[in-house]
């Protein structure tokens, strides 16, 4: 009984680890110890046919980690044109601020508190657009979600192969 146990114990452990489960470390895909490019990863994909979604990680993984990549001055830019943009609209929802506001009196009508809404709202909008510019334009935040991305691809080619 005991040769049985110890019997069905190997054979169960060997095919655990005869499977070819695909391992992703930082930036890097793995199998069986080699290293996979992006090209054999995405061979992969095709192979096992795994899914639509898993395709959708796949290129949003490579978008990112060409981002993460990427030298400082077309990150940097990025962040000012979204910076800028963000701020423009800040700007056009105080006006609408001001104009709600009435400060010449042109109507007979209380609309302060609506004002203060306005403008509290335009003020957030250009704080929060000038944050996210300076979080998009470094290398840190692009190698964050590619980790996170490719980590979910990595569990979908994971549940196919096995």
């Amino acid at each position: 009984m005991k040769l049985l146990t110890v019997l069905s114990a190997f054979l169960l452990s060997f095919s655990a680890f005869s499977q070819d489960l695909i391992q992703y470390n930082g930036g890097s895909f793995s199998r069986n110890g080699e290293d996979l490019s992006l090209e054999q990863v995405g061979q992969l994909i095709e192979e096992y046919q795994v899914g639509g979604q898993a395709q959708v990680n796949f290129m949003k993984g490579i978008l990112f980690n060409k981002r993460a990549e990427q030298g400082i001055l077309p990150r940097v830019f990025r962040g000012y044109v979204l910076g800028g943009l963000g701020l423009g609209a800040a700007i056009c929802i105080r006006g609408v601020g001001w104009m709600v506001e009435d400060p010449y009196d042109l109507w007979p009508h209380e609309n302060s508190e609506l004002a203060r809404v306005i403008y509290l709202t335009g003020n957030t909008v250009g704080v929060t657009s000038v944050s996210y510019a300076v979080l998009t334009s470094t290398s840190k935040y692009w190698q964050i979600k590619r980790d996170k991305v490719f980590g979910q691809l990595t569990e979908q080619l994971n549940s196919t192969i096995k």
